[in-house]
């Protein structure tokens, strides 16, 4: 019986795994609101839903959206500016 675990085969070499991993960082610490932060790693990395992370931080998920917005915007900006 083999009993080691087996990666999902998602097409992502280890290698590009780890690059893929680390841009997502780099981007994540250009935003500074710590809330901001949170959110967007809640909902982009933990797969939580807006409502949940509003819960979470007891703020509507309208307030949600709107600071997914913002971080999103700044972000672009960012990219635009050759900063990320």
């Amino acid at each position: 019986m083999n009993t080691s675990m087996l990666e999902p085969n998602d097409g992502f070499s280890s290698m590009e795994k780890i690059l893929l991993r680390e841009m997502i960082l780099v981007t994540y610490r250009n935003i500074n609101d710590v809330a901001d932060k949170f959110i967007m790693m809640a909902i982009h990395e933990g797969n939580y839903s807006q409502e949940d992370v509003g819960t979470m931080l007891g703020i509507s998920q309208e307030a949600v959206s709107k600071r997914i917005t913002k971080s999103t915007f700044k972000l672009k900006e960012l990219r635009k500016l050759g900063k990320l």
